[in-house]
């Protein structure tokens, strides 16, 4: 059949349930999910906004999945007003293009013959409810009626969920091909994102602030302690019985530190040592500082053998984030369509530009139900492609 877009329905249709679940969502169902107040007549909350091939999506799930949306950008947002409103202002449009490209996947799916294994599922289940640290099948199924699921809508979800990923696997990840020549180019090409930065190892003693010294005494320690380090090893040697006096800190081993991260203070003084020599006094917090630098190490390069796997995970990633809304594309073509978005979601396949996630499929929350569903986009109102 080639690409069409209608205002009529076929009638050999088949609804598909509301599409999967994530990890995420299942968190948010099982914690915050309560009915809904205000339930819409049936005419009005079953209308048919999306038909791709013989999968359709209504109303409801559009509802359910736009609540659920919200909810999590309310309270990510809370507080910060702007970012609310930035968030809230193409929601219609992301969550009915979430809902478009995952019912093209679905589709897609069919037409592969595609199954899933139930025991698939009963591991994807368990792993769930080990990760919410539920420990019981019945406080699970507890939580799971208190939001208004069952455990088979939860498995319904979690098929097609598996389902989706199956399609990616085959037609998504296959495009892409890394050779280890493609990943040594990346790491030679940009040696600046696999540096390791200068490493310093150090170790101090602090004459404290609090330790009842005047500030003449206090300098004069920090010289006495900064022959000490110089040639002592030992911490007894170095301290004595002034940190069991609360005059110094003891002898504190740094370890490694990182160019940077130190007091500024401390690090202008550090830049100046060479390896085996140790710093005056300096004031920083909580005292008098005396610095001994061990060792250093220079901004070097990692190994490719060490950072490889990164460099093609980091490359695998964007691949997909390219090949990915061609294929979608190319499902689109082939595919019979009939969309009729609620308002506010009329450029819902502009969502790619507007997606905060490589991925768009995983960056939207699925169904929960809330106790008010005012900020609902209008139920009645609609447009149909080429109308």
């Amino acid at each position: 059949m080639s690409p069409k877009s209608s205002s009529a329905i076929c009638p050999s249709t088949t609804k598909a349930a509301t599409p999967s679940l994530s990890f995420a969502a299942l968190g948010l169902v099982l914690l915050l999910a309560a009915p809904l107040a205000r339930p819409a007549t049936a005419d009005t909350f079953n209308n048919i906004i999306l038909q791709i091939n013989n999968q359709i999506v209504t109303l409801a799930d559009f509802k359910e999945r736009y609540l659920a949306a919200e909810l999590d950008i309310r309270r990510r947002s809370a507080g910060n007003p702007e970012q609310l409103q930035q968030g809230l202002s193409h929601l219609s449009a992301t969550v009915m293009g979430a809902l478009f490209h995952e019912m093209l996947m679905l589709s897609r799916a069919k037409q592969l013959g595609e199954r899933v294994n139930p025991s698939e599922i009963d591991q994807e289940i368990e792993r769930r409810r080990q990760l919410l640290q539920i420990a019981t099948d019945d406080e699970f199924r507890k939580r799971l009626a208190q939001s208004g699921l069952t455990m088979e809508s939860l498995r319904e979800n979690i098929r097609q969920e598996i389902l989706i990923q199956m399609v990616m696997q085959r037609d998504v990840f296959s495009r892409i091909d890394l050779e280890e020549n493609d990943l040594r180019r990346v790491w030679r090409d940009s040696p600046e994102d696999f540096l390791i930065p200068e490493q310093r190892q150090l170790r101090e003693v602090v004459v404290l602030e609090d330790g009842g010294l005047a500030a003449e005494r206090m300098e004069q320690l920090g010289r006495e302690l900064q022959a000490l380090l110089t040639t002592e090893t030992e911490a007894e040697a170095i301290v004595g019985d002034k940190e069991e006096r609360k005059v110094t800190s003891g002898l504190i081993d740094l370890g490694w530190v990182e160019k940077g991260k130190l007091d500024p203070a401390l690090e202008a003084a550090v830049e100046k040592l060479q390896p085996g020599q140790v710093s005056p006094p300096i004031v920083a917090r909580g005292g008098l500082h005396v610095i001994h630098l061990l060792d250093r190490q220079k901004e070097a390069v990692l190994p490719f053998d060490e950072v490889k796997d990164q460099i093609y995970a980091s490359e695998r990633n964007r691949l997909y984030a390219r090949e990915l809304p061609i294929y979608l594309q190319e499902l689109e073509e082939k595919s019979y369509i009939v969309a009729r978005p609620p308002r506010g979601a009329e450029d819902f396949r502009d969502q790619f530009d507007r997606a905060e996630s490589v991925d768009p499929l995983s960056a939207l929350l699925n169904p929960v139900k809330l106790e008010d569903d005012e900020a609902t986009p209008a139920a009645d109102e609609g447009s149909s492609d080429g109308e």
